[in-house]
């Protein structure tokens, strides 16, 4: 028969020409032979149909080869299973030979070590149930159950064989799968027990019967109450039926009893299992022994209970420790509030001397200015203006010169009375703003000291109101003069800033530094400018902060608001200076 083909009767049988040719019509009449022919090979076909249609639909893949070990015949289950049909006069129409063969174990099988050529060569009657593992070309493996019976002649020659096959690959899974779990749960440290529907056990774990004491022979076919105790009421256990009946797992504590009477607490967990048609068949219950833990549970909350107890008794004790200390306390901050009020008293005291100390030195300058420099200025005018009233020029050139002379020296006097006039209170300050005012001092300050100064400004500073542009100038001059005291410096930048609605300035010089906090006698004047700027800046509402370590530079840094136009009353000092470094 060949390859996949269907069988057509041949003229050559002759004994089923000879039954045919016998054949009757139901009313007695003799047919001919050519149409007895014809219906006997209607007949066929129709059978042979019915014949491929089982072949085809039939559950086992099915494949006939001749005595050469070539396919000859094979169902669409077979092909299935390949995973392609063998090509006609090709390899793989032997044994499939575009396919491995592997043993069990893995080990290649070689085609003419089959059990196919086995049976073909007659070292095997047959195989029955024989498992082996096909891989296809693409590389994925089928695991197959054979069964191979010859087919032989009148002779008894084997003219080929019916090999029979079907795949158990996904049951070797599912079987893997279930060693796998029954191993998990035969080593699983939890007590795990299956009931079926009833609560009738009908599995256990050696965990079991280690918490339990009960053997597998005396638990299966037991109800589950074989471990209940008489430490819960109906209620408990008809809520937990209802729930895992209801197909919800169901999870609690539990109070059983071994099978010597002791009993024993755990966490057990009761999940429902369901066939593939919904239904509940089976319950699983895992159950973890937590006895020691409740009983550490329980100690430790009776030494919960004792240390409550003792800690009140503590609280009590420590109570009146708190009582005597507050009063102790109470008479250190008074001594301390008191020593606090002498000290800012003893600081305005020296404030107020330094201010007017400041005043009178600063009167002392200008007396001396003005007896030195006004003075003998005005003299000099007026002794040339004498000279020039009794002298008589021989030249308009000369008198011209004289008279030239005589400017001068009235100009330098009306610089100086300037410079006397803006230092005490610059003009350009209320007729230009603080940024002019800043400029032309910093210019004249950077002529005196030989400093390198630079100004950086925000116009938005400008916004500030008169009060507060004072105060910022005030304690930019105060702090340019400490600088030129006490510094050492070559070089200051001041920065005129506007930031989330605060007006800063920011001073900044490479000089040596100080300790903000030295209370030595060298820094006392230092000091008291700084607390003379602080309350400049403090009582407009605004913050001040000095940061300095000493062979660093310093930093003063002042914040005021933008509504800072007037006074402000209860403002609070900046006790946190944060350092700010030189650009």
């Amino acid at each position: 028969m060949p390859l996949n083909s269907s069988y057509n009767p041949s003229a050559e049988d002759s004994t089923m020409a000879e039954g045919l040719g016998k054949m009757w019509i139901p009313d007695g009449t003799e047919r001919q032979t050519p149409e007895i022919l014809a219906l006997a090979g209607e007949a066929l076909r129709v059978s042979e149909a019915r014949y491929r249609v089982l072949f085809d639909l039939g559950p086992m893949a099915v494949y006939c080869c001749d005595a050469e070990g070539v396919i000859q015949e094979y169902n669409l289950r077979a092909a299935e299973l390949w995973g392609r049909k063998p090509v006609p006069g090709d390899t793989d129409q032997k044994f499939c030979g575009a396919f491995k063969l592997l043993r069990p174990d893995g080990s290649l099988m070689p085609h003419d070590q089959s059990p196919i050529a086995d049976v073909l060569r007659g070292a095997l009657p047959s195989v029955c149930d024989a498992e082996v593992v096909i891989e296809r070309p693409d590389g994925s493996q089928v695991t197959v159950i054979v069964n191979i019976r010859p087919h032989k002649d009148e002779h008894e020659k084997i003219t080929g064989v019916i090999n029979c096959f079907y795949d158990v690959t996904q049951r070797k899974q599912v079987e893997d799968a279930l060693r796998l779990a029954k191993a998990a749960m035969e080593a699983a440290a939890n007590a795990i027990v299956i009931t079926d529907r009833n609560g009738i056990i009908e599995y256990i774990n050696p965990a079991f019967t280690a918490l339990t004491g009960y053997e597998a022979s005396e638990a299966i076919g037991k109800k589950e109450s074989l471990v209940r105790s008489d430490s819960h009421g109906q209620a408990f256990y008809d809520n937990l039926w209802q729930t895992i009946l209801a197909g919800k797992v169901w999870r609690g504590q539990v109070t059983n009893r071994r099978k010597n009477a002791t009993l024993y607490v755990s966490e057990q967990t009761i999940a429902p299992v369901r066939d593939l048609k919904g239904n509940i068949i089976h319950f699983v219950s895992i159950q973890e022994d937590i006895t020691e833990r409740k009983q550490a549970e329980e100690a430790q909350h009776r030494a919960e209970v004792l240390a409550a107890s003792n800690q009140k008794l503590e609280m009590e004790i420590q109570h009146r420790k708190t009582v005597e200390d507050a009063l102790r306390a109470s008479q250190a901050t008074s001594n301390e509030l008191l020593e606090n009020s002498r000290q800012m008293q003893e600081q305005l005291r020296q404030l107020s001397h330094h201010a007017l100390q400041a005043q009178e030195e600063e009167r002392k300058r200008i007396s001396r200015e003005l007896h030195d420099v006004i003075a003998q200025t005005l003299t000099g005018i007026n002794v040339r203006l004498a000279m020039l009233q009794k002298e008589n020029c021989t030249s308009t050139q000369e008198l011209r010169e004289k008279i030239g002379q005589t400017q001068q020296l009235v100009a330098q006097s009306v610089d100086t009375v300037h410079r006397f006039a803006r230092d005490l209170r610059p003009a350009m300050l209320d007729d230009l703003g603080l940024i002019p005012a800043l400029e032309a001092y910093l210019k004249d300050y950077s002529k005196q000291s030989g400093l390198e100064v630079r100004l950086m400004a925000d116009p938005g500073v400008e916004e500030l109101g008169s009060i507060a542009r004072t105060v910022l100038y005030r304690v930019a001059q105060e702090a340019l003069t400490n600088v030129v005291r006490h510094a050492c410096a070559t070089r200051v930048e001041v920065s005129l800033q506007q930031n989330n609605g605060m007006h800063c300035m920011i001073i900044t010089d490479n000089g040596q530094g100080f300790a903000v906090e030295d209370s030595s006698m060298a820094k006392k004047s230092s000091r008291l400018g700084l607390l003379g700027m602080r309350e400049r800046v403090e009582i407009i509402g605004g913050r001040f902060c000095v940061a300095s370590v000493p062979g660093q530079h310093t930093t003063v840094r002042v914040e005021i608001p933008a509504d800072a136009n007037g006074i402000r009353k209860n403002s609070s000092p900046l006790h946190a200076p944060h350092h700010h470094p030189a650009g």
